[in-house]
């Protein structure tokens, strides 16, 4: 996994938060770097609070974005958002640049993470803490390295052999998180009152896991089909494992917050009664249906 130290080492060689420091070239007009029929290559780098940075990078249809995570009681992730027409991949990487989680997406999330990615590149200029760089640069060291990094089609086939060696029917969360026995891939609980050093956050995760709701991993129930990698449970169960970790004070409950609800931004569902087809014609009309208790998406709720 080369290409994530790369984009690591990228993401922290802006400068300290605490300087003003221009960008290193002039800025073009906004409407040039999200201008969808002629894409430019480039590299801004947001700086946030807490010397976190935002990476946001582009190179003609191939687009990427790269946000690392930290507090002071657990060790920082780093989610890895790349794409190319009609393909999108996240990833969650350990520090030392292990793959934890990943989920693959399609053309419709695709149009939707790249508006959102150039919207948040309009933001980011107007705040005006940031670098930016273009990817040909001849003293931008990092171009050719990043350009690397952005195959999408690697991080494919890299999160789809993660995938095939765990069985995930039931999982809720993205991966095993240490200090805790419930919030990940399975437990390593004997009891439901075994939790593990973030009591707190091991409790709101054991709650979210007896969710009576659930969508399992490619798979169809309640007339939705679910293309994910990991479960999908009922928007209630959702929000009550949202607000659990809300009420608790550990920072660690923020950190993973922040990691199921904004990073991975697990969607849910709501359940209503309609119509469900449960025959389809070959040329893909529905020939019969039921009514049935029918299942909506809807987007996560950011942390």
């Amino acid at each position: 996994m080369c290409w994530t130290v790369l984009l690591l080492t990228l993401a922290v060689r802006a400068v300290p938060s605490s300087q003003t420091v221009p960008p290193q070239v002039e800025v073009p007009e906004l409407g040039s770097l999200t201008d969808k029929e002629n894409r430019s290559s480039f590299v801004l780098v947001e700086r946030l609070s807490n010397d976190e940075r935002q990476l946001f990078a582009q190179n003609g249809t191939r687009w990427a974005r790269i946000l690392t995570l930290s507090n002071s009681t657990k060790p920082g992730v780093t989610l890895v958002v790349s794409a190319d027409i009609g393909l999108v991949v996240k990833s969650i990487l350990s520090t030392d640049s292990q793959l934890l989680d990943c989920d693959i997406l399609d053309d419709e999330h695709e149009q939707q993470l790249l508006d959102q990615f150039q919207a948040d590149i309009g933001r980011v200029l107007s705040e005006g803490h940031f670098e930016f760089h273009w990817l040909n640069e001849t003293d931008y060291s990092a171009g050719i390295s990043l350009l690397q990094a952005m195959d999408v089609y690697q991080q494919k086939q890299n999160c789809l052999e993660l995938h095939a060696s765990h069985n995930r029917t039931r999982a809720k969360r993205a991966f095993v998180s240490s200090g805790t026995k419930w919030c990940g891939i399975g437990t390593t609980a004997i009891s439901r009152n075994d939790l593990g050093y973030y009591a707190g956050v091991d409790a709101c995760c054991l709650h979210h896991d007896q969710c009576a709701f659930t969508i399992n991993p490619q798979s169809t129930k309640y007339g939705l089909k679910n293309n994910r990698f990991y479960a999908i449970s009922l928007c209630d169960c959702d929000d009550q494992f949202y607000e659990c970790l809300k009420n608790e004070t550990d920072s660690f409950a923020w950190y993973m917050g922040k990691l199921f609800f904004s990073l991975m931004a697990t969607p849910c569902f709501t359940l209503r009664i309609g119509e469900i087809c449960t025959e389809y014609s070959w040329w893909g009309a529905c020939r019969n249906s039921i009514t049935s208790l029918k299942a909506d998406m809807r987007n996560a709720v950011p942390f």
